[in-house]
């Protein structure tokens, strides 16, 4: 009966591993670290490895629900990263720019009790 408890555990342990993202960091010999993590949603996002360079123009905007403009703004600083195929544009998920800050988004689906 032990051994039944502890096989099921085990296999219902990897299911929620499947949607886990991993860090990574990595430390050069001068010290200085490059931060990331791995990527698994629960759905095929198309990732995209991209780089935009120091005065790219991007476009923000908000849900068409909040009725909201769109501001365009110019990138002070290069920068690289993955973006989701899935949604237009240049929405970097994760990624880094040239002074070193980096970002990333992640995935947080609402709960039964918060959804409207």
């Amino acid at each position: 009966m032990f051994k039944a408890v502890i096989a099921t555990a085990a296999v219902a342990a990897t299911f929620n591993t499947a949607l886990a993202c991993t860090a990574v960091d990595i430390v050069a010999a001068d010290g200085s670290v490059i931060a990331g993590r791995t990527m698994e949603w629960a759905f095929d996002m198309q990732w995209t490895l991209i780089s935009l360079p120091k005065g790219t123009p991007l476009a923000m905007t908000a849900t068409p629900a909040l009725k909201l403009p769109t501001a365009t703004l110019t990138s002070k600083y290069a920068m690289v990263g993955v973006k989701p195929g899935i949604i237009p544009g240049d929405a970097l998920l994760e990624g880094q720019n040239s002074a070193g800050l980096g970002m990333g988004g992640n995935f947080l689906p609402a709960s039964p009790s918060t959804r409207p």
